[in-house]
């Protein structure tokens, strides 16, 4: 905020009994700014705008449908919003439909301030009941090919597995079933990468819709740079693999490394995914605590039994599966969320 303050500020000298005008700075100045500072001490201070307020939303991803961005969304004590009447008030269930982080039950909290609700109202508040796993910021404009690529990417990356290879091979046997697969092997390959492709563009716009409040965007940001860094990993990785697929065994060992560290990457990135989910709203937090659970399982399983184990290629192709599931119910909660 560069405006300068432009009330004029005196401060009494009781010494010389006078009025000593205060120099007039800028917010930039004394390191003040408009999110981390002014909207902060509002949020936490509401009253300090001379209303009995109750703040129900803070600043979050803009409406797709205007583009703008509220910075805190309150209602008085007769349920109204900047002005009278009941077209205020559902213009703010709107914004807590859009953006709300809480479940849908959490609506209830407010109806001691809601005094004129017109039938309206009830629509909205039965549409956010009906939405008890996904929250507001889902609804707010998650665009298609995003929504459809959660559709998509588990169930062509798990096909695509179960063409390459048999459910829980590792070492030696899972390069004997590449090779022996063969050509079903380089179709199952190609469907788990383009699968793949379609995970990285899910995150991208998962990103772009979370709210920056507590870190949650932040931790979307680093998820997104993971899942890029994983798509050329296992880019890699399949290239090796249609080698051995068409007969050309002798890169099996290097085959077997890069899978190893792709695993570990895309464990990785789940970790600040499933952080960005809980503490964004997008979703229910739970499915954030199920994926970061399966991130954890799957980091100690790598690091501590081994990919080249019988149990490790067991747990690993449990865990494909769970993350599989746990992105395509997302998806369909999503495209579902937004009447799509």
């Amino acid at each position: 905020m560069a405006q300068r303050i432009q009330d004029r500020l005196f401060q009494l000298d009781e010494g010389k009994n006078e009025l000593v005008r205060l120099n007039s700075v800028s917010y930039s100045e004394l390191e003040l700014y408009e999110n981390t500072n002014l909207h902060e001490w509002l949020a936490k201070e509401i009253k300090s705008l001379g209303e009995d307020l109750l703040v129900i939303q803070r600043e979050h991803t803009a409406v797709k449908e205007t583009q703008r961005r509220p910075d805190i969304v309150a209602l008085d004590g007769s349920g109204r919003v900047g002005g009278a009447g009941h077209k205020h008030l559902i213009s703010t269930m709107e914004y807590r439909i859009w953006y709300g982080r809480g479940e849908g039950r959490n609506v209830n909290e407010y109806m001691p301030w809601m005094h004129h609700i017109r039938p309206s109202f009830n629509d909205h508040l039965k549409q956010e009941k009906s939405m008890s796993l996904i929250t507001g910021a889902g609804r707010s404009g998650l665009d298609p090919i995003a929504k459809w690529s959660l559709i998509f990417a588990p169930i062509l990356f798990i096909v695509g597995g179960s063409m390459t290879a048999d459910f829980g091979s590792y070492k030696d046997s899972l390069v004997g079933d590449i090779a022996a697969n063969g050509d079903t092997a380089k179709l199952g390959l190609t469907l788990g990468i383009i699968g793949v492709a379609l995970y990285v563009r899910s995150i991208l716009g998962l990103t772009r819709i979370t709210p920056e409040a507590g870190n949650a965007q932040a931790r979307m940001r680093v998820a997104s740079a993971g899942a890029v860094a994983l798509l050329a990993i296992l880019t890699v990785q399949s290239g090796m693999a249609m080698g051995i697929a068409g007969g050309v065994t002798s890169g099996a060992a290097s085959f077997l490394g890069v899978q190893t560290a792709g695993t570990i990457v895309a464990l990785l990135t789940v970790i600040p995914l499933a952080g960005g989910l809980a503490a964004g709203g997008l979703v229910s937090k739970y499915f954030g605590w199920v994926l970061l659970a399966l991130a954890v399982v799957g980091l100690i399983t790598v690091l501590a039994i081994g990919l080249d184990t019988e149990i490790g290629g067991l747990i690993n192709g449990v865990l494909q599966g769970v993350w599989g599931i746990v992105i395509l119910v997302i998806g369909i909660i999503m495209i579902n969320g937004d009447g799509d």
